[in-house]
This record gives C-alpha cells, sequence and structure tokens, in this order.
C-alpha cells in the first residue's frame, strides 16, 4: 500500500561520476521527434545492443504520420547506426494518418511467446457515417492503431484492437464510449510474474474519462470505470500508465493509471487499481476496474500523473512510486507572478 510520504525536489545540476560526458555515442535521423520514445535491449545471440527509438512527427508523403527506428550500438567503437523500419500499414481508403503520432510511445514485452516490440499511433482516425434514426451523421474516430512487432524480424501488421468495441453510449451513459479512446497515448510492459501482458493507456475513452486496457496474447481486456461518480469525463486517465507490486499479501502485479485532470478542482490524480479480467461465467463486473487507492495533486492544473515511475528504492520487497506534476509552481513563484514553471516530481513509498 502507497504510504502518503512524498518528497518534491527541484534539481538544477546533476554530475554523475560514472557517466562518460565528454564522449557520448550520438545517434541522429531524419525523423522530427526523433527521441521522444527509447526502448533499449539486448540481443539474445550477439549480446549487443539495440536501440528502438520512436518519432512521431516524422514527415513521410507530405503527412506527419510519425515512424520508428532501429539504431545499433557499437559501444567498443563509440558509434552507432539507426535505420528507419518499414511498418506494415494496411491503410483503408477512410483512414487518416495525419498527426496520428506514430511511435508516441514505446514498450518492449518478454514472456513464453518471445520478446515483442510494442507501439501505437493514438491519434489514427477513420472516418465512417452512423445512423440516428432518419439522420445519418458523419464521424472521425480516433481510437487508435497499434503494432505488435516480434524482435526477431520486427514483421506484423498494425491492428485497431477496439475496432469492434461499442463507440457510443452503451457503457452505462457515457456519451461516447470508445470512438474518441487514442489507444496507445501511453504503453507500459508488466513485469513479473505476468511479462507477457502489456498496458495501453486510452485517455479518450468514455467521453474522455479515460481508461486503460490490457492486452495479454491476443485478446485485449478494456477497464471499465468502477464508479461513474468518481472518474468523471474529461479526466483523461491513462494518459500514463504503469504497474508495480505494491501489496505485501498480493504476488500480482497492480495496474496504475494518471489520470492528469481528474480531482475536485482538476489537480490530477493517480489510481492502483487490482488486475482486471474478460468476463467470466457471464459475469459483466469482471472488466470493472477494483480502485485500491487514490493519489491526488496538490495544486490546480499541475498535471499530477502526467508520467509515472515505479521501482523499490527502499529494499523493502514493495514497489514506489514516482508521480510527474510538469506544470506545477511554487507559491513564491505565484506570488512574484514569474513565467517560470519549475515542475514537481512525487516520490511515494510503500
Amino acid at each position: 500500500m502507497i504510504k502518503f510520504l512524498n518528497f518534491v525536489g527541484f534539481i538544477s545540476q546533476v554530475a554523475g561520476f560514472n557517466i562518460d560526458t565528454q564522449h557520448p555515442i550520438i545517434l541522429s535521423a531524419v525523423g522530427e521527434g526523433f527521441g521522444y520514445s527509447l526502448e533499449l535491449t539486448t540481443n539474445d545471440q550477439t549480446g549487443k545492443s539495440q536501440l528502438y527509438v520512436g518519432a512521431p512527427l516524422t514527415l513521410e508523403n507530405g503527412e506527419t504520420r510519425g515512424a520508428l527506428y532501429s539504431c545499433g550500438l557499437y559501444v567498443d567503437s563509440d558509434s552507432g547506426s539507426c535505420s528507419k523500419l518499414g511498418l506494415r500499414d494496411d491503410e483503408g481508403p477512410d483512414d487518416v494518418r495525419e498527426r496520428q503520432l506514430l511511435g508516441l510511445d514505446l514498450a518492449i514485452t518478454g514472456g513464453s511467446g518471445g520478446s515483442e516490440l510494442h507501439t501505437c499511433a493514438p491519434r489514427r482516425q477513420v472516418k465512417f457515417k452512423k445512423n440516428w434514426g432518419e439522420t445519418t451523421q458523419e464521424y472521425m474516430s480516433m481510437q487508435g492503431k497499434c503494432w505488435a512487432l516480434p524482435l526477431a524480424d520486427l514483421s506484423g501488421d498494425g491492428q485497431n484492437y477496439i475496432q469492434d468495441s461499442k463507440k457510443f453510449n452503451d457503457w452505462g451513459g457515457y456519451s461516447y464510449g470508445t470512438v474518441y479512446s487514442a489507444l496507445g497515448m501511453s504503453i507500459h510492459s508488466v513485469g513479473a510474474p505476468t511479462e507477457g501482458d502489456v498496458l495501453f493507456g486510452a485517455p479518450g475513452t468514455f467521453s474522455w474519462t479515460g481508461t486503460v486496457a490490457a492486452k495479454r496474447g491476443d485478446t485485449l481486456v478494456l477497464g471499465e470505470p468502477w464508479d461513474k461518480a468518481e472518474m468523471r469525463n474529461d479526466d483523461y486517465a491513462g494518459y500514463a500508465v504503469g504497474s508495480g507490486k505494491f501489496r505485501s499479501n498480493s504476488q500480482e502485479q497492480q495496474y496504475v493509471l494518471g489520470s492528469p485532470r481528474a480531482g475536485i478542482v482538476r489537480t490530477g490524480e493517480v489510481f492502483i487499481v487490482e488486475k482486471f479480467f474478460e468476463n467470466q461465467n457471464g459475469n459483466s463486473a469482471d472488466k470493472k476496474m477494483k480502485l485500491i487507492q487514490r493519489l491526488t495533486g496538490t495544486q490546480l492544473g499541475e498535471f499530477f500523473g502526467a508520467a509515472l515511475v515505479s521501482a523499490d528504492l527502499n529494499g523493502d520487497g514493495l514497489d514506489d512510486l514516482l508521480v510527474g506534476s510538469p506544470l506545477a509552481t511554487f507559491e513564491e513563484a505565484r506570488k512574484k507572478r514569474s513565467a517560470t514553471r519549475y515542475a514537481k516530481v512525487f516520490l511515494h513509498l510503500s
């Protein structure tokens, strides 16, 4: 269980004694936003490091579509090289790839099925029409499109994992279901004992209340809100996602959702929830998320929950949680009406 102890830090300069600051290996590519997301792995056969880099604003055929790069690191010669991956993407006649943000986030999963690299284009849009009685309305959905690429050959087609889900008001009163989910705005690989699981943030789901989806093998389970009164429209839950072992009485990983516009005065909140499942034995409550604990920001509009990292920092066997508040400021700066934003990182110890 996370304790309400926190560390708020402002770091002006950091010097690492074991980091070579004089001769870095510099990687570059012709791709706008190159380096926005990173995932590093080691080739089991060669023992060499391989870096995957997202560039979500890369131009292609006159459109800002985004891209993914694979980079080899040659530590012995202080060099490296990158090449753009040619992802398979069957584009339909109604698809819109402009500003789809391919490569915005990355995650590598392991498990018995082999290692995979996951990335998404969360703003991928598709034009469609829906009949409302005698009226036909045109829409532009934004459900997102994702790729699961085996590291052995980086093959695989993109998929809309929630294409067949309920797009409109069939989810307990929400006007919009998954039509604007933006699945894959954040991606996270879950640790042991479920190394094959991957989480996808979907902050536009349920009228921008937001949620998280868990992919286990070929099955994707979309978590449903535990209480509509506590999770409101425009909370953006799933803007950041993570996991950790926060309970001493459980061997399972718990899921974490950053919801940077939640809270009574929109300070932002972080929700720790139990692992949820697909409906079993006709029980529709299986997919409903069970809230374990809620962490709340302290300042209006600070975007508490925009970034999450979990790790056992004090060696007690339980994970601790770091939460970013990138739009926070300090009271002294506010009094002086300073335009400078210092921002904060909160450390919550288990």
